[in-house]
């Protein structure tokens, strides 16, 4: 639940960024007090990323300016078309951020 998509995406490349994403889903399972990605395999894991953060080939901004999809992973998608994966395409990905009252 905490790899980063490059290491799903089978990459052998290992550095500091794939630290940074284990350690920040770890403090979102802390915050929210459950895992934010709990896949039940590399595709479900991989859905569930996207799901959340959106195609990484579909950002910019939505109608309303504000920022759509993960931003740009040209990388990510050299690495999903190595191993034949195909991103789930969604859409309206819509984040919403609560705050307390």
């Amino acid at each position: 639940w905490y790899r980063a998509p490059e290491v799903l995406l089978l990459s052998r490349d290992y550095s500091t960024p794939v630290d940074l994403w284990a350690l920040g889903t770890i403090i979102a399972e802390l915050v929210n007090l459950r895992p934010i990605f709990p896949g039940s395999g590399i595709i479900d894991q991989i859905n569930r990323i996207v799901n959340v953060l959106g195609d990484p080939a579909d950002h910019g901004v939505d109608e309303h300016g504000r920022p759509r999809g993960g931003g740009p992973w040209p990388r990510g998608l050299e690495q999903a078309r190595r191993v034949a994966f195909i991103f789930p395409e969604v859409g309206n990905l819509s984040i919403q951020v609560f705050k307390s009252v």
